[in-house]
């Protein structure tokens, strides 16, 4: 086998089973990562912000909230059923 051969045979094999392995074990690293984070991020947003912001904020949460759904439960149409219809229906 010459150098070039052996080389190549060398790059192959990192190229089908070192590397992915290496990539999905990066991967995995990385979105635990982001998650320390974010838990960091969520902890310090909740020290830094007053308790009485914070329950102010959670009323206009709730209030925002309440006015979505109502606008939703407004923009649905009612049908109603004719008289006939309904007897119709029940006769079957």
């Amino acid at each position: 086998m010459s150098l070039k051969e052996t080389v190549l045979a060398n790059v192959r094999r990192l190229s089908e089973e070192v590397i992915p392995g290496v990539k999905t074990a990066l991967e995995e690293r990385v979105g635990q990562i982001k998650e320390r984070v974010d838990e960091i991020n969520c902890s310090l947003a909740s020290k830094a912000l007053p308790e009485a912001r914070r329950e102010r904020v959670r009323t206009m949460l709730l209030e925002q909230k309440a006015a979505v759904a109502s606008r939703k439960r407004k923009a649905m149409k009612v049908v109603r059923a004719s008289r006939q219809s309904v007897s119709r229906g029940q006769a079957n």
